[in-house]
């Protein structure tokens, strides 16, 4: 149906529906050329010109380590709920007590909870070194760009962004409000 939607008048999406591919909206802030990088780099692929394939893990297979485990967690609605609320009640016991115009309406989104968790993960292995820790994650921009691209815009659009925060705040007792907070303040000022 969607193949066809644009060569019949038989066949009606609602416009939320439709999937929009309008490019115009998207710029390169720094007049880069990203996408033209990114595809020639992509078509050419292992030195082949015009290589399509999708199969590139096998490139990487050399960085796997040998003895790793894999594993899946599961994080219910429940479960998340529950986390929220530890979380807002620990933010307030510690931020609320030592800042006075604190703001207790901050939203805690799954995306900054559960990524929150993978990066005490990663903070806690012996590579991981230096007092400030930047935990990365990539942030959907269609609602932050001006005016704001559709929910229904197909493609990516998307930002790398660092939340900086002190290695002994990660480590330490409250290290999912330390990593939630500067996860959620670096979303926050986008």
């Amino acid at each position: 149906m969607c193949k066809h939607v644009h060569q019949s008048d038989d066949i009606f999406f609602p416009d939320q529906l439709i999937s929009f591919y309008d490019r115009r909206g998207v710029k390169d802030p720094f007049c880069l050329q990203l996408e033209d990088i990114y595809l020639n780099q992509f078509l050419n692929m292992e030195r082949r010109q015009n290589n399509r394939s999708m199969m590139v893990a096998a490139r990487y297979k050399s960085l796997v380590i040998s003895d790793s485990t894999r594993g899946n967690f599961e994080f219910t609605s429940a479960k998340i709920q529950a986390l929220r609320k530890w979380v807002m009640t620990r933010m307030e016991e510690t931020t609320g007590k030592q800042e006075e115009g604190h703001d207790r309406s901050v939203h805690l989104s799954t995306f900054s909870l559960t990524c929150a968790w993978v990066c005490l993960l990663k903070a806690e292995q012996e590579e991981v070194r230096g007092d400030i820790i930047s935990m990365s994650f990539s942030v959907d921009c269609r609602s932050r760009l001006t005016p704001p691209l559709p929910a229904n815009y197909f493609g990516n659009c998307v930002t790398g962004c660092l939340a900086p925060a002190e290695r002994k705040g990660l480590l330490g007792e409250d290290s999912w409000v330390v990593a939630v907070n500067a996860i959620t303040e670096t979303i926050k000022g986008l």
